[in-house]
């Protein structure tokens, strides 16, 4: 996020190789990792789940700018997919 407004923005480009702690609601953690396209994929049990954005794996001087970007709630319902938490 060059610009620092919480957002990817055209020209900036995404972050592989981002790790990315997925913690489902019986607490279990998975560690995933962020593609070319900078995407995260997890299976988890339906219900909430946490993800935490691992800052030792950002690219050299890359930076989370949103504290909310750093770790997401998120309420996962069966067989969901969402790709809306890029990097």
């Amino acid at each position: 996020d060059a610009n620092g407004n919480g957002q990817r923005d055209a020209g900036e480009l995404p972050q592989a190789g981002v790790d990315v702690v997925v913690t489902d609601r019986t607490g279990t953690p998975q560690t995933v990792t962020t593609n070319g396209s900078g995407i995260y994929s997890a299976s988890v049990l339906a219900g909430s789940a946490t993800a935490a954005v691992q800052t030792a794996t950002l690219p050299a001087g890359a930076v989370v700018t949103t504290p909310a970007a750093q770790n997401q709630n998120l309420a996962v319902v069966y067989q969901q997919t969402t790709t809306a938490d890029d990097f």
